[in-house]
């Protein structure tokens, strides 16, 4: 056998193992989960893909950071950070308690936190973080100098406290008992102004976030990444129909295995990238 055959191998029993456990677990948990098994499967490819030669992966993801992101995190822009995402959270708690009273009210039964409340918390923290920062970093890129990036992200900080002081659960019920009429006055012109905001922060970042994987996927990109990818998905397929990871992360080696070493090698006589 040629040298590489057991990273191959390793790498591609590691993709099925996580794809076939993530395949059964996301069948099991929720309702239509049978028909999105395929989910896990591309998990445990990806997941064999990063694996094989990580160390240049990382390389990559160093290399494409610093050509994509110009700026880097310091003390201001993690207040800015904060004072964000801290708002974006209060008006989530706010919002999450108004649907929960309302709820109460028209049930007529208390709510109760189960596991899937937890899983869509924690989504939900997430996805607020990743909020916070998309807002925080929209235009540091963009902008003239230090001075004009120090501005924008003190002009983030003061719209966070903002967030926080009038968006809490406290500040929302205060205003809720001071009539409808307040909220029929400060609502349209706060969503006018929140929602071009958001969408320009998320097109920002989503065009960010685009050349960051591109800029990775270029640099790291081989065909030994190719073969773990593909071998590492027939094998969490192959798992998750037995119902046994262990299964499918044998099956993915063997396939890794013969690909590399058949296949690519012997037959197609491609050269196996240099590490």
């Amino acid at each position: 056998m040629t040298r590489g055959w057991l990273s191959i191998a390793l790498a591609c029993a590691f993709g099925a193992l996580i794809g076939t456990l993530t395949a059964l677990e996301i069948s099991a948990r929720f309702e239509y989960g049978s028909y999105l098994w395929s989910i896990g499967a591309l998990v445990g490819g990806i997941a064999a893909y990063v694996a094989i030669d990580f160390r240049h992966f990382c390389a990559g993801v160093a290399h494409s950071y610093r050509r994509t992101v110009a700026w880097r995190p310091y003390g201001l822009w993690w207040k800015a950070f904060a004072a964000m995402s801290g708002g974006i959270i209060m008006i989530h708690c706010s919002i999450v308690g108004v649907w929960g009273a309302t709820f109460a009210y028209v049930s007529d039964a208390p709510m109760l936190v189960t596991i899937d409340t937890l899983y869509v918390m924690l989504a939900a923290s997430v996805f607020n973080a990743l909020l916070g920062w998309m807002l925080t970093s929209t235009g540091l890129n963009s902008a003239n100098d230090a001075a004009d990036c120090e501005r924008r992200l003190r002009e983030t900080i003061e719209i966070g406290w903002s967030f926080i002081l009038y968006g809490n659960p406290i500040s929302a019920a205060l205003a809720a008992f001071r009539g409808l009429k307040w909220l029929a006055v400060r609502t349209p012109s706060a969503i006018a102004y929140a929602v071009p905001v958001t969408i320009n922060a998320m097109r920002r970042a989503g065009h960010t976030i685009a050349q960051f994987v591109a800029g990775v996927f270029v640099y790291v990109h081989s065909q030994r990444r190719t073969i773990c990818f593909i071998d590492a998905t027939i094998g969490a397929t192959i798992g998750y129909f037995f119902g046994s990871a262990i299964i499918g992360a044998i099956a993915g080696a063997l396939l890794g295995v013969i690909n590399y070493e058949i296949v690519s090698v012997r037959w197609l006589r491609l050269v196996p990238a240099s590490r």
